[in-house]
């Protein structure tokens, strides 16, 4: 049940960066030139894709942590990206987001990996006993 939250909140996390990419992108590019971002997609969607590949690779991390950090770190980016693109006073510099929210992002889901695996050593050492 935690893993499949977690695989879900990650998997929704990571569509919902997707469609941002190609919200903010040139309208004159296909869709795939937009996500892509001139390789800022994948440092965009970074987070979230580690986190899937850790959920995946790994079964005995705790997928409610991973679901918490991720959801932690969504919200950081929707006000983020909201306020440098959507809100009152957008200027040139707005796009520095791009470059420092994934940085946040990244320590953000090491830290909930870290307490994950944590988790999840201490459960099977407890069925094991």
């Amino acid at each position: 049940m935690e893993r499949t939250l977690g695989l879900i909140v990650t998997a929704l996390a990571l569509g919902a960066h997707v469609v941002l990419l190609s919200v903010l992108g040139e309208s004159d590019k296909d869709f795939l030139e937009r996500v892509s971002a001139g390789g800022f997609g994948l440092w965009i969607c970074g987070p979230f894709l580690s986190s899937l590949a850790l959920l995946l690779a790994f079964r005995r991390l705790s997928g409610a942590w991973i679901a918490a950090g991720v959801m932690i770190g969504c919200a950081l980016s929707v006000w983020a990206y909201g306020e440098a693109f959507f809100g009152d006073r957008v200027d040139a510099q707005a796009a520095l987001v791009f470059l420092f929210v994934p940085i946040y992002q990244y320590g953000i889901v090491t830290l909930a990996s870290a307490a994950a695996a944590w988790h999840g050593i201490r459960r099977a050492r407890r069925q094991a006993a």
